[in-house]
């Protein structure tokens, strides 16, 4: 044999010495299933808390929405009163009297302007 082929040999015969551990598949897909499931479960929960979470989000809104027009009616309503409040006390502080008897004055036809 020549020095190649010997050098080979010895060099195979190490590599084939050497022992490789091997992997167990069925465990590692074990552990990747029940990794997956556990996600996939908790995927779920999530999902299930995010539509709750959009659903109260949505009734809130509806209450906001209601409260804040009848808050502009009640704004309305105290708004009128205060004028009216503000009228009353001008009639009063200026000493006006309520009018009983109402007389209107006639004019004659004949004093007003006709348009030709």
């Amino acid at each position: 044999m020549t020095s190649i082929a010997l050098a080979y040999a010895s060099i195979n015969k190490k590599i084939n010495s050497v022992e490789i551990e091997t992997v167990n598949w069925k465990k590692i897909s074990l552990v990747l299933f029940f990794a997956m499931a556990a996600l996939a479960v908790f995927y779920v929960f999530e999902i299930n808390n995010l539509t709750t979470g959009s659903y109260q989000i949505k009734s809130y809104q509806k209450q906001i929405n209601s409260i804040e027009a009848e808050n502009k009616l009640l704004e309305m309503e105290y708004a009128q009163a205060n004028f009216l409040e503000g009228v009353r006390q001008s009639v009063q502080q200026y000493g006006f009297e309520r009018i009983e008897n109402i007389k209107y004055l006639h004019i004659a036809s004949s004093s007003l302007a006709q348009a030709k």
